[in-house]
Formats: C-alpha cells, sequence, structure tokens
C-alpha cells in the first residue's frame, strides 16, 4: 500500500524521469561500442549499443560530438572526422582530415563539441584548437591551448570548456586560445569524457566521466562555482569520451536567438517578423504573437507597436519576451543636387535625404 505522501513523491519521481527522457540524449562510447545512458545521471545504467555507421574501417571510436540526431566522430588514433545520422547507419560520411599538429606531427584530437549553429571543435592533446564547418573545405586551426586535451570538451553557459591532460578543467578563450585559463583544479581524477546533463527547463549539470580501470565514473563538476563533488556513479565500461545534446550549450527550456523585422513602410502599413529560437528538446518550438500560433516563426501583418511573444516546447519549457516593431523608412525624401552630371562634366554631386524610425527587438 503506498499512503498518500508517497504517492506524491512517487509521481514528482515518474514527472522527473519523463523530463529527462524526453529533453536527453546522452551517449558514450567504448571499445565495445556506442551505447545510450538511460535515466538520471546517478543512475549510471547503459541502453544496448547503437548501430552508427555501416563503415567500421579504423577501429572503435574515438571521440564524439553531438549536435540534434547528428553524430560527429574521430575514428581510432586516425584524423578522419565522420559525420553520422543517428538511427540512420548508411547515412554516415567522411567529412574532413583534420590537420597535424603545428610541427608537421600525428596528433590524436581526443576532444569534440559542436556549438549552438552544429560547428564542430576539435582540441588534440597537444593542445591545437580547431573549428570545422558544414561545407569547409577543410578545418581551421584556431590556435593552440596551454594544455592540451585529456579527452573531452562542451560548452555551458556560451563558454567552452574541457579536461586538460593535467586532470584540471580549462575555460578556451575563442579569440586567443593561448591565453586559456585553468578553471578548475581536480586531483585524484583523470576526465576522459564530459557530460552535459538537463536539470529542469534552465539549467544544464556537468559531469565529468573519469577513467576507473575497467569501469567509469561520474563525477558532478560545479562550473559556476568552480569545484567538485564525489562520484555520483560508476558506468560498467570503460568509456573513451561522452556526449549529449545539451553539450552546444542549450538547455531543455527555450533560447530566443534572433529575430529579424521587416517593419511598415511607406503605403505599405504591416510589417513581418521571422524568429529563430533553440531548444535541446526534441521536436517543433511553438511560436504565439497576439494570439497567432506556428512552429516556423514567421508572421506577417505585424502593425507597429509592442507585441508580447511566447515560445513554447514539447515539455511546456517557454520564454516569454515583448517585441517592439517601429515604423521603416518614409517615403518622404529630400534630394539636393549639385553642378548636376552632363556629357562634358560627368562628375555630379548628388545628396538623398530621408526621415527614419529606429526598430529593435
Amino acid at each position: 500500500m503506498i499512503t498518500r505522501p508517497n504517492r506524491l513523491v512517487l509521481l514528482l519521481l515518474l514527472c522527473l524521469l519523463q523530463f529527462s527522457a524526453a529533453a536527453q540524449k546522452i551517449l558514450v562510447n567504448s571499445f565495445d561500442g556506442l551505447f545510450e545512458l538511460n535515466g538520471a545521471p546517478g543512475e549510471c545504467t547503459l541502453g544496448p549499443s547503437i548501430p552508427y555507421c555501416d563503415n567500421n574501417e579504423g577501429g572503435p571510436i574515438s571521440s564524439i560530438a553531438l549536435h540534434n540526431d547528428i553524430l560527429y566522430f574521430i575514428k581510432g588514433m586516425t584524423l578522419d572526422l565522420y559525420r553520422a545520422v543517428l538511427g540512420s547507419p548508411d547515412q554516415c560520411q567522411l567529412v574532413a582530415r583534420l590537420p597535424e599538429d603545428e610541427n608537421g606531427l600525428h596528433t590524436q584530437y581526443n576532444a569534440l563539441t559542436a556549438d549552438l549553429y552544429g560547428n564542430v571543435y576539435a582540441l588534440s592533446s597537444s593542445g591545437q584548437l580547431l573549428r570545422y564547418r558544414e561545407g569547409d573545405a577543410e578545418p581551421t586551426i584556431l590556435g593552440k591551448a596551454p594544455v592540451g586535451s585529456g579527452g573531452d570538451m562542451l560548452y555551458y553557459k556560451g563558454d567552452l570548456y574541457y579536461a586538460g591532460i593535467t586532470g584540471d578543467i580549462y575555460k578556451i578563450n575563442l579569440e586567443n586560445p593561448s591565453v586559456s585559463s585553468k578553471h578548475i583544479s581536480v586531483s585524484g581524477f583523470t576526465f576522459i569524457g564530459l557530460i552535459s546533463f538537463p536539470s529542469g527547463c534552465d539549467e544544464n549539470k556537468v559531469y565529468g566521466v573519469a577513467d576507473a580501470y575497467t569501469q567509469s565514473q561520474l563525477v558532478e563538476l560545479d562550473l559556476d562555482n568552480k569545484t567538485y563533488s564525489g562520484v555520483v556513479c560508476t558506468l560498467p565500461i570503460l568509456a573513451l569520451d561522452a556526449a549529449s545534446v545539451v553539450e552546444d550549450g542549450r538547455t531543455a527550456g527555450v533560447l530566443l536567438d534572433s529575430v529579424a523585422i521587416e517593419p511598415p513602410c511607406g503605403k505599405r502599413s504591416t510589417g513581418k517578423l521571422q524568429l529563430h529560437a533553440f531548444s535541446a528538446t526534441p521536436g517543433p518550438l511553438t511560436f504565439t504573437m497576439d494570439g497567432r500560433s506556428n512552429t516556423t516563426g514567421y508572421f506577417d501583418a505585424v502593425s507597429a507597436g509592442a507585441h508580447a511573444v511566447r515560445i513554447s516546447n514539447a515539455i511546456g519549457c517557454a520564454v516569454d519576451t515583448s517585441i517592439v516593431v517601429g515604423n521603416g523608412l518614409s517615403t518622404q525624401f529630400v534630394v539636393s543636387k549639385k553642378n548636376v552630371a552632363s556629357c562634358t562634366r560627368p562628375d555630379g554631386e548628388l545628396s538623398l535625404s530621408g526621415v527614419t524610425t529606429s526598430y529593435f527587438p
């Protein structure tokens, strides 16, 4: 028999589990294959091995990154970067060959991640940092970090972090990687992977995957307060790397990224809006403005003035904001002509002025 307080606790746990299942996808790779981490991070339960690529040349995966349902990975000790679609192992292809280090020596890129826009970052054990964008002929070398990678990196609240070969956690300066700084001093653990796990709509928790001989330990990292706690659970495999859908810095909630406005102008009494937002939660976003809703973020017939906007996802997380639309360029122009050009005098002078009204999201 379950008493009423216990039933409430059980319902709360069920809600949390449903939230986690909807918002997360966490992958861990080992010599035995690619696995999905199920449940909360304190459970360390793995699902069955996931087929990811019909082309199995080059040995096991050494480094992985995840962006939506796109898996990027490096095979074995090679410099080959692959792109695969989860659930479609036939859609697996080599997209780039990563460069050797500045001395022309072979280096291992043992840290991969992706940003909000799907750009892939790789960091080598010698500290060389590069970026690959879809369609680029080759990756761009961004510079060299002061300490080589020990095994992984990820985004957290807009900043990029990596586990150093020393075991410490470093914060990367993308403008100048050479001045990247130590963020957390760590002793007793060697992190070979970093995992970001959704915690509510607007927060992520970060865990280091530490080498524990034939197993791996999950250690909670507090990047905000620059500290770490003990082992929360143990994986039954020796992990080589880990990745999640929120390693790009997104949360399970909604992030409004940009607003493009075509304001009312002249005889056109209304304007247009295009909203762009992110969420790590699978499924389309719902955009609502002035009682109108869609999943594209596009609205026409938008009048000048303030408009309340709400963007929500499949698990109920939402962001509310207000967008102010002003009038565009006036059709009332003043044209001033001086020394009008002619066949005998090709250089004339002309000035054009109008009235504009500022507008901003």
